[in-house]
C-alpha cells in the first residue's frame, strides 16, 4: 500500500505524516499553496525521500479530478484542523469520493499518538532541514514534532468482494 498526500502547504505533509515518510510509503504529494522557497524545499524533500511532487493552485485542485491506483490511499488534513484551507481540502476531497485517510497538523483529534523520543528528534531534524523558514512554528509549539495523527476513513473505500466460484 502506498500513500498519496494532499498538503495545503509544504510542511503539512511532514507534520502530519512523518511516519509514512520514515517507512518510505509515500508515493506522491500534491501541494496546494506554496511560496517559492518552500516549493524548492518540498521538491528537495521529494527527491531525497523518493516520492513525486505536484504543485496546484487552489482553483486547479478544485477543478482537477485526481486518479488513484487500487493500492493507493489519499491522505488529507482532518476537517477538525482549524486552518480554513485545510478544511476546504478535506471537504473537497471527500466530495470527490477519493479513497481517504486523514492526518492532523493540529493534534486535536482522538487518533493522535505520541512519537518515540527517537522519532521526535528525527521529525524535528527533518522539519528544520526541509522547512527552515517555518522553524518558528515548532520552536515554540512542540506539538508539531512530538505527536502524529493518521486515520483511515473506511467508509470512503469501494470494497467489493466477489464470491469465489467453484467448479463441480
Amino acid at each position: 500500500m502506498k500513500f498519496v498526500i494532499i498538503a495545503p502547504h509544504p510542511d503539512d505533509e511532514l507534520i502530519g505524516c512523518f511516519t509514512l515518510f520514515q517507512k518510505r510509503l509515500v508515493k506522491k504529494v500534491y501541494y496546494i499553496l506554496s511560496d517559492l522557497k518552500r516549493r524548492v524545499n518540498a521538491e528537495i524533500l521529494g527527491k531525497e525521500w523518493g516520492f513525486s511532487t505536484e504543485f496546484l493552485t487552489f482553483d486547479e485542485f478544485f477543478k482537477k479530478k485526481l486518479v488513484f491506483q487500487f493500492d493507493e490511499i489519499c491522505l488529507v488534513p482532518d476537517i477538525l484542523d482549524r486552518h480554513p484551507l485545510h478544511k476546504a481540502v478535506s471537504v473537497i476531497s471527500k466530495a470527490k469520493n477519493y479513497p481517504l485517510g486523514y492526518y492532523t497538523t493540529e493534534m486535536n483529534t482522538g487518533y493522535v499518538r505520541e512519537l518515540t523520543k527517537k522519532d521526535q528528534k528525527l521529525k524535528k531534524k527533518m522539519l528544520d532541514k526541509y522547512y527552515p523558514t517555518e522553524k518558528s512554528l515548532w520552536q515554540y509549539d512542540w506539538k508539531y514534532f512530538l505527536f502524529e495523527g493518521i486515520t483511515l476513513d473506511l467508509l470512503s473505500y469501494d470494497l467489493h468482494f466477489a464470491p469465489t466460484s467453484c467448479k463441480k
